[in-house]
């Protein structure tokens, strides 16, 4: 995708909803990749760090192998940050935010 900036960029995640996510990223605006979806996303109703961290790390070791970037920029899931520092001699950023605060309601104090 691109911005009007000189750069291409990509999203490559673990899991996309296109029913909840924002229309850039429905409408081909920015390109996202989803991988690894099939891996589950807790275990007997728990254990979702422990997935999250196992699907974080095999999509890392899928970009680090199948993608061409200059530099990774990965949000939420910091396990894949040394795995990519550790895999590659491309910089990483480690960017937590929380997109979902956007994409939701809260009702609540």
């Amino acid at each position: 995708g691109s911005s009007g900036i000189n750069a291409e960029y990509g999203i490559y995640t673990t899991h996309h909803d296109p029913t909840h996510c924002f229309s850039e990223t429905k409408d081909g605006t920015v390109q996202v990749v989803s991988r690894f979806d099939w891996l589950p996303r807790k275990i007997l109703g728990k254990c979702y760090a422990l997935c999250a961290v196992i699907r974080i790390l095999f999509l890392a070791i899928f970009v680090r192998l199948f993608v061409s970037a200059d530099v990774y920029i990965v949000d939420q899931v910091s396990m894949c940050v040394p795995f990519l520092r550790v895999l590659s001699n491309k910089k990483v950023l480690f960017y937590c935010h929380y997109p979902d605060m956007l994409l939701t309601q809260r009702n609540n104090i």
